[in-house]
């Protein structure tokens, strides 16, 4: 079978170099094939976790991947490509509004929410200075969340996440013509 590599005739330091090389294809080789397999394993375990449960599916992307990653499978999971009542869980809530974005911290809420959005099933309410309530169906598109209205034109939310979850939430909203940046009270 080696005949043709003639081991006996070589010299021992080429044999070496040769017996070295040919190691290390084969251990190289065997841990690629290691790391495809495991791969696989981890392919298998998160498509089960997204079919048996989605939320911890969810969570575990947000995690690992950060919040631009479960806001794309948070779409596909939920079928948010398609308009809905139901608001989006991670924009439930009272938010304040300020005309420019603040330098906070990751984990800042406004001390005082006198001007904002409530963000709910089905509705946008605005209060403070300008209270108003607009009927909405939800929509993700992409990065963004469309807050569409039945007459007229809706609301455009932007979550922005430097990590895994939301630091503020750039809205473009109905009769203003610079965006609103908000910020979720306590």
């Amino acid at each position: 079978m080696f005949r043709y590599l003639r081991f006996k005739n070589m010299p021992t330091r080429s044999r070496t170099v040769l017996i070295f090389s040919l190691s290390l294809v084969v251990f190289y080789a065997g841990y690629f094939a290691f790391l495809e397999h495991k791969e696989s394993e981890a392919r298998q375990t998160y498509q089960q976790l997204r079919e048996h449960d989605p939320q911890a599916y969810l969570a575990r992307v947000e995690t690992l991947r950060g919040f631009d990653a479960y806001l794309a499978e948070f779409t596909k999971l939920n079928h948010y490509d398609r308009p809905k009542s139901t608001v989006p869980p991670f924009l439930l809530g009272r938010w304040a509004v300020f005309e420019e974005p603040q330098r906070v911290k990751e984990n800042y809420f406004p001390e005082r929410c006198m001007n904002g959005l409530m963000i709910e099933d089905g509705k946008i309410k605005t209060f403070g200075r300008e209270a108003r309530e607009y009927n909405v169906r939800y929509k993700i598109a992409g990065d963004t969340v469309v807050g569409a209205t039945p007459n007229g034109p809706g609301f455009s939310i932007k979550p922005v996440a430097y990590t895994s979850h939301i630091h503020h939430l750039v809205v473009d909203a109905p009769g203003r013509q610079r965006p609103l940046y908000a910020y979720m009270c306590k």
